[in-house]
């Protein structure tokens, strides 16, 4: 074999070698910074969301606390469950069921 054919041959081999070494290590590496931008997205998106079901938790809990510390609805509930517990099991069951039905 001539000289210029194992100089050619020799130097495809190592380009193939290079372009194939190239692209998967450029491969590996995009594929990595892909999975870290999207995971950076997420956590944002997960934080926000996070934030805004506590804030509408808290908000939940003050409404909650205000209703629970207001006079009228203390007095309301306190005559609902006298009157509830004066009525019979049967006549208890009677009335939820027709609450539930309307």
């Amino acid at each position: 074999m001539k000289l210029k054919y194992k100089l050619f041959w020799s130097i495809l081999i190592i380009g193939v070698f290079t372009i194939v070494f190239g692209i998967t290590t450029y491969y590996f590496l995009e594929s990595k910074s892909v999975v870290e931008s999207e995971m950076n997205i997420h956590n944002e998106n997960v934080q926000y969301i996070s934030k805004s079901i506590e804030n509408d938790l808290l908000e939940l809990v003050r409404l909650t606390s205000t209703l629970a510390s207001s006079s009228v609805i203390r007095d309301s509930l306190v005559t609902s469950t006298e009157y509830y517990n004066s009525l019979t099991s049967s006549q208890r069951e009677t009335i939820i069921n027709d609450l539930n039905i309307t």
